[in-house]
Order: C-alpha cells, then sequence, then structure tokens
C-alpha cells in the first residue's frame, strides 16, 4: 500500500513539474501514456486530433476523421465521459472542462487493459489533471491574443489609428490590409446589463466554436455588447453564412438579429462599414431577423463611400476655404440659394457688395469660376459630403 501511494506522489509530482516547467503536449503525452500504459489522444473542441502519444502519432488525421464524421457523437454539447470503439481499440473520451463548455478539449485515452483497478483510476485522474492545467494554460493565451486583436478593432472604429498603424497591425498577424470585409452586427435579445451574467461571454464562444467548427473566413470581436462580424465576402455568401449562424444560434437557445453593410471594403474603413450595419440593425425585427444596409436618400448613399475617398474628395474641392467658416457658410447659402446673391445676402443679413466680395474672394482661393454648372456640382456634393 506505501509502495502504491508513493508512486502516485511520484507521479504527481513529475507531472506537476513538466505542467511548472511548460512542457509540450508531445512530451507530457508521452510521459502519461508510461504511466498508464496506454496510448493517448488529445482533442479541441472540435474533436481534431491535435496531439497523441508516440505510439499513435501517425494516425492523428484517421483518428480526427473517424471521430467527427462516423462516431456520431454531438461534441459541441458533450459533458460526460464516452467509449467509442475504432478499429479494434475502445477509446475512452474524456472532457477537460474550461469556464465555458463551448472552449473545452478532450483526452482520449486507449487502455491496454479493459478492467482499471482503482489506482489505475486514480492514475488516470492524475493524468487527466495536468492535460487540464496545461489546457487552461492554452486557453488563456488563446484568449489574451483574442482581446487583444479586438482592442486593435475598438481602436480602428473609433478612428483612433492612422492608416499606417492599422496596415502595420494587419500586417505583423498575418492579415492582408487589402483584403475586404462586410461588416455584420449580432445583437441579442437579452434583459438590462448584469456584470454577473456571463450570457454575453457564452454567446461569444458559441459564434467562435460556429466560425472555427465551419472553417468561416471571418473574424470576431465585441463592441458594446454586441457582436462585430468581418466577414470575407469574396469567399464565402454573407447571406448563407449570416442564415447559417441565425438557425445554429437558435438551436443553442439564442435568439438574435443582425445587420450588415452593404459595402465590402478593408480593415482601415471598419468605420463607415460599422455604421452601415448598425442602420441596418435598427430595421431588424422577429419576422426579419437579418437585414443589409440600403441608402434611403442622397446623404446615405454618399455614405457608401470610404472615409478616405470623401476626405480626398471635400480636400481638393474646398480645401483653401475648409478652416474659413465665414467663407463655407457664403457659399452654402449661395448654393442653397440658387446662386441668387439678394437672397444670400438677405438670409446672411450683409450687403449684396459683401456677398460679392466673398464669391470672388472664393472663386480666387479655389481657382474655379463658381458660376459654372460643372463646378457647382462639385462643391454641391463636396457640402454634402462634409455634412
Amino acid at each position: 500500500m506505501e509502495e502504491k501511494l508513493q508512486e502516485l506522489i511520484n507521479i504527481s509530482q513529475n507531472l506537476t513539474n513538466m505542467v511548472n516547467h511548460n512542457a509540450t503536449y508531445q512530451h507530457l503525452l508521452d510521459t502519461s501514456a508510461d504511466i498508464l500504459d496506454a496510448a493517448i489522444i488529445f482533442l479541441d473542441s472540435h474533436f481534431k486530433v491535435h496531439y497523441a502519444s508516440s505510439q499513435i502519432l501517425s494516425r492523428r488525421e484517421l483518428m480526427t476523421e473517424y471521430l467527427r464524421k462516423d462516431a456520431d457523437i454531438d461534441y459541441l454539447n458533450l459533458t460526460d465521459t464516452v467509449k467509442i470503439n475504432f478499429n479494434q481499440s475502445e477509446i475512452h473520451i474524456f472532457p477537460i472542462f474550461s469556464p465555458f463548455n463551448e472552449n473545452k478539449a478532450f483526452v482520449g485515452i486507449i487502455p491496454h487493459q479493459k478492467q482499471l483497478n482503482a489506482f489505475d483510476i486514480l492514475k488516470r485522474q492524475q493524468v487527466l489533471n495536468a492535460l487540464g492545467l496545461v489546457n487552461a494554460r492554452t486557453d488563456l493565451f488563446n484568449e489574451t491574443a483574442f482581446r487583444n486583436q479586438s482592442d486593435f478593432f475598438l481602436n480602428v472604429v473609433q478612428g483612433n489609428l492612422t492608416e499606417k498603424a492599422i496596415n502595420q497591425y494587419l500586417t505583423a498577424t498575418q492579415i492582408d490590409p487589402k483584403t475586404t470585409y462586410t461588416v455584420a452586427i449580432l445583437n441579442f435579445q437579452q434583459k438590462a446589463f448584469d456584470p454577473n451574467d456571463h450570457l454575453f461571454d457564452k454567446r461569444q464562444q458559441v459564434i467562435r466554436w460556429f466560425i472555427e467548427e465551419y472553417h468561416y473566413p471571418v473574424l470576431l470581436f465585441a463592441y458594446q455588447r454586441q457582436f462585430i462580424l468581418l466577414i470575407q465576402s469574396q469567399r464565402v455568401s454573407i447571406h448563407e453564412f449570416l442564415h447559417r449562424l441565425y438557425q445554429f444560434m437558435a438551436k443553442q437557445g439564442h435568439t438574435l438579429t443582425t445587420g450588415f453593410s452593404k459595402n465590402a471594403l478593408p480593415i482601415k474603413e471598419l468605420a463607415d462599414m460599422y455604421n452601415q450595419a448598425n442602420d441596418a440593425l435598427q430595421v431588424t425585427s422577429p419576422s426579419h431577423p437579418i437585414m443589409q444596409f440600403h441608402p434611403k436618400n442622397a446623404k446615405e448613399l454618399l455614405q457608401l463611400l470610404p472615409s478616405s475617398e470623401s476626405d480626398k474628395f471635400i480636400k481638393n474641392t474646398l480645401g483653401p476655404i475648409l478652416e474659413d467658416e465665414e467663407l463655407l457658410k457664403t457659399l452654402s447659402t449661395y448654393i442653397l440659394s440658387k446662386q441668387n446673391i439678394s437672397e444670400v445676402a438677405h438670409l446672411l443679413y450683409v450687403h449684396r457688395n459683401t456677398i460679392n466680395y466673398r464669391l470672388k474672394s472664393i472663386s480666387k482661393l479655389l481657382q474655379v469660376d463658381i458660376t459654372m454648372p460643372d463646378v457647382l456640382a462639385d462643391i454641391r456634393l463636396a457640402l454634402l459630403l462634409k455634412q
């Protein structure tokens, strides 16, 4: 009995040291396989065999194919130990839980002996505990990376980053700055915000699981208690993806509405696309839970232009007078009054001669003839964009 107890202590110390010294999964699995006299696999939340002890390492892909497609297991909702027959062997699958069920992992053990005594079960539990600690560390690393990426996208939406800074970050994270995305906002029906309610985090994990499970080219972050999706619309049908996500979330008990942008633009234009998606979200309803942004007037139509292009056009057209409120007001009133000098003077409470003087100054500064129809059209458009 003392020998068994000492062996358990030695196993515990050995596994603890490996965890504390950041041993690789491969090293930990091989050591665990020796302890249990069994082959061991480590699966992620999608039932993909990421790691395997050396004796079955070459069969990882084959086992993944079987477990995901042929074993008929609802691994998203799997919470109990199951036994699966595979090539005349029996795999015992043990869930390793994380704070969120959707982010759990699994350990598969293929024992050489069918009957385990109490000592074998204790050793197995020590192995599962060690693998659980390593998985928790991996979860923490992945969650930190996700939050850092979310912080980046928040700064882009809020206009806190230059184009150069945006491109540098994207390049460093292996995202092509030229890739275009459609933006969708997911909104869930929920009660007033409760800081102790983890439903928001749970939904986030479910959405991430769905995206990863079906390999969708979609980026996700959270903003103002909403979920924002950046979808590579050139690689996936927006409507098909959003409807599949809607149906999937409904099956998990989460009702949502979605608004998405009309444009697909690079990430540097994220703020414009977010505004489009948010406008579309406002007109969703239980009968129409997924809506695309459609401009209702000329101003909203102009919002489809990337802000960088709008700013460039405004600067090229009005640049020399952009900082002169008096001249801008005069020019705007001149346009709205259909070039009626007397009407402009009346509206601005100044003499006609003053208006004529200002208009000449504007023409000189802009180096154009503001009586020409094509010039007036450009000015009218620039003023509308500026609003």
